[in-house]
């Protein structure tokens, strides 16, 4: 989503024509916007790496860095958090919703290999607190 500039298809905002000719992240902020604006606190969420439906078989969103580097994942989220860092209702991050496992690999905590969850969210939250 967030480096796609292409704009979204008129069908996806038929009930919000204002987002017409938005890019999916121009209509996130307008979302986050119009939320915080109403008092809501916002927390962003990483549900999945690429923009389609989840959770099959190697659909390349079972990590964060299935279908990017765990590099891209922490740049992308250092863009994120400075992006809002201004508006206070902006509360938390969801580094990663719902990891799991793909055909043959099972991310984990602590083993220290790349598909170490604990080392990514580390790795995330420092890049993020060194900004």
């Amino acid at each position: 989503m967030i480096h796609d500039t292409t704009a979204v298809l008129d069908y996806w905002v038929q009930a919000n024509p204002q987002f017409r000719g938005m890019t999916p992240l121009q209509v996130y902020d307008a979302c986050i916007k119009a939320l915080t604006a109403r008092g809501f606190a916002v927390i962003l969420n990483n549900h999945t790496n690429k923009s389609r439906w989840c959770c099959g078989v190697n659909d390349d969103n079972e990590r964060w860095n299935e279908s990017q580097t765990a590099e891209q994942w922490g740049n992308d989220w250092v863009m994120m958090a400075n992006r809002y860092k201004d508006n206070p209702r902006v509360v938390g991050a969801d580094l990663y919703n719902e990891v799991r496992r793909d055909v043959l690999v099972d991310p984990n905590w602590g083993w220290g290999n790349d598909v170490d969850w604990y080392a990514a969210a580390q790795y995330a939250a420092d890049k993020i607190h060194l900004e």
